[in-house]
């Protein structure tokens, strides 16, 4: 699920210089990213068998929509409100299991999503609709609204101040702190899947390439083999671009170790064309791998000898790359960026460096399991059991937000052994429903 945020340009006024860090960066960010001042309000819609100029809306009238703020191949992304005045982002995913590789990523999201909710730094899903049309399935997923990515932000002409630039970093390592404490790579990290408001509060979206690994507390040991092509290139770790398929959760460290630096550059600091170029771009700024890196980089002897070609390079010092630049914003940069992922800092350390142990409640929450996921690979299941599991996804989020349920919501024709929610409370259907889930993971 890609983020959803408005389409409005950002602006971030300077900051005043008498608040508190920790506040200061969110007071300095009201306004920054307003709609045009002479733009008209939108005319306020029901959703209900509407169109919203890419789609066809069919929801109950609980939710408005008001404007149209994404569409492409995956749907249409719709800015609404609820049926109390909460700003909502509205996401329908049009013919959501016409193919296997993506009805398996919808699911493994929303099984996530569901996992890691109640974290300030990961998005918020509100509500999942499954619709079935004949035999098409479109699904809606309502989340929480934000005004802008973190990409907008970066492009915009004004200044982050450190007091930004911390701010946002402290919000990405505590959202992965969480994701990774539930045993979730998130394997996508990106500017543009970060999504902000005004007052600088930062959450991590799309997790729709995340997976599940063992023991993320044990950042030496490889544990899970994963073979999709994932991470946009600019924020690709060395031992994914060496075609390591055996890695951790340190990729996600790595990704926030280039966000960091293009918080502190405002470019990305490794833009690579291809793989061989990033992995140069890299050489050039981290300096060359030694053999005990390469070591843990790949178990391929080709790729060793292919970096072992590449001209000998010292690290660059950080001081050169970003002049002026916060020294503990610059010492955290270093321990992120490392070749060999044992030596890369996870997120409980990163939380705890100099330049953002001001923010860090240790004591903050973790993720709970309400449902034990253990085995939440939706590699072993048929396309009609996903389907299955889909429709009850929906069916959980439903109840858990206090809605009816409804047929359409538990429609499990191909499986008997679906429980029927509708004839308990709200509690034993969300009970009753991660039972069944467990009880289908068990068996993949």
């Amino acid at each position: 699920m890609t983020c959803t945020a408005m389409d409005s340009s950002p602006q971030l006024p300077s900051g005043p210089s008498s608040i508190p860090a920790h506040r200061r960066a969110s007071d300095s960010l009201e306004e920054s990213i307003s709609t045009p001042q002479n733009s008209k309000a939108p005319e306020v819609l029901d959703l209900r068998n509407k169109s919203a100029s890419c789609s066809v809306f069919e929801l109950a009238n609980r939710y408005t929509v008001k404007k149209v703020i994404g569409k492409g191949a995956f749907g249409c992304v719709v800015a609404g409100e609820d049926e109390f005045g909460n700003p909502v982002a509205i996401k329908k995913l049009s013919h959501a299991v016409s193919d296997s590789r993506s009805s398996r990523r919808l699911l493994r999201e929303l099984r996530f999503l569901r996992h890691v909710r109640g974290h300030p730094n990961v998005i918020s899903v509100e509500d999942v609709v499954v619709k079935q049309r004949g035999g098409e399935v479109d699904v809606y997923i309502v989340t929480e609204l934000m005004e802008a990515d973190l990409e907008q932000i970066i492009k915009s002409s004004q200044a982050l101040t450190t007091e930004h630039v911390r701010c946002l970093i402290f919000q990405i390592i505590n959202g992965l702190r969480h994701i990774h404490s539930a045993g979730i790579v998130h394997r996508d990290l990106k500017p543009a899947n970060m999504i902000v408001d005004s007052e600088c509060r930062l959450k991590i979206c799309d997790l729709g390439l995340s997976r599940h690994i063992a023991d993320p507390s044990v950042s030496q040991h490889y544990d899970a083999k994963f073979t999709d092509y994932v991470v946009t290139r600019w924020y690709r770790a060395p031992e994914l671009l060496l075609g390591n398929r055996i890695y951790d959760h340190k990729v996600d460290l790595w990704a926030a170790g280039c966000i960091l630096g293009e918080l502190l550059g405002r470019k990305a600091l490794f833009k690579g064309s291809d793989t061989g170029d990033m992995l140069r771009k890299q050489v050039g700024v981290i300096g060359s791998p030694s053999e005990a890196d390469l070591a843990m980089l790949t178990g391929d002897e080709a790729a060793r000898n292919y970096m072992r070609k590449m001209p000998v390079r010292p690290r660059v010092n950080s001081f050169e790359l970003f002049p002026g630049g916060d020294l503990a914003a610059l010492e955290l940069l270093d321990s992120l960026l490392q070749w060999d992922s044992r030596r890369r800092i996870g997120a409980d350390e990163a939380l705890r460096s100099s330049f953002l142990l001001e923010l860090f409640e240790p004591a903050s929450s973790l993720a709970t399991n309400h449902c034990e996921l253990a085995a939440i690979s939706c590699g072993s299941l048929g396309s009609e059991q996903v389907t299955n599991l889909i429709f009850l996804e929906g069916a959980l989020w439903r109840t858990r937000s206090g809605h009816r349920c409804s047929p359409i919501d538990l429609e499990m024709r191909s499986n008997p052994r679906v429980p029927h929610f509708c004839a308990c409370s709200c509690g034993q259907k969300f009970r009753r429903g991660c039972d069944f889930l467990q009880h289908l993971e068990g068996l993949a």
